[in-house]
């Protein structure tokens, strides 16, 4: 498979197909130009444990908490050129994502719910997992 970062800026033409002049072209690539910070779990879990045997629930088993890992990404994907949040936007609505809280009625992310980044697209919530 071919992706459209694999070989460059791809276009829309209509071509006059008696004398091959371009009548239209469209730029069919966008980037996205704003980084976003997140800091997460980078791993599978705060306290991974994995590989392992240990499956039971009944062996007590708990693997070591780790620290979050902080990403700083401008895309995530060629195809995906405005990135989780889009450019200009600072909360955990664009391109991809749709993501908050939903505490109350009626069912759907609550007009305060979204995450918003502090500083402006950093998103770093204080955070330590029970053990």
């Amino acid at each position: 498979m071919t992706l459209a970062a694999d070989h460059g800026p791809e276009y829309l033409v209509v071509i006059d197909a008696v004398d091959g002049q371009l009548l239209f072209r469209k730029s069919l690539t966008t980037y996205q130009s704003q980084p976003v910070r997140y800091v997460v779990y980078g791993g599978d879990s705060p306290a991974p444990l994995s590989p392992t045997t240990a499956t039971d629930p009944g062996q007590n088993v708990q693997g070591l908490g780790v620290a979050r890992d902080t990403f700083d990404i401008i895309r995530e994907i060629p195809e995906d050129n405005l990135g989780w949040i889009t450019d200009g936007q600072n909360t955990t609505n664009g391109n991809n994502a749709d993501v908050g809280l939903d505490l109350g009625w009626p069912d759907g992310i609550d007009w305060n719910g979204y995450a918003t980044g502090s500083p402006w697209r950093v998103f770093d919530s204080p955070y330590t997992p029970r053990r």
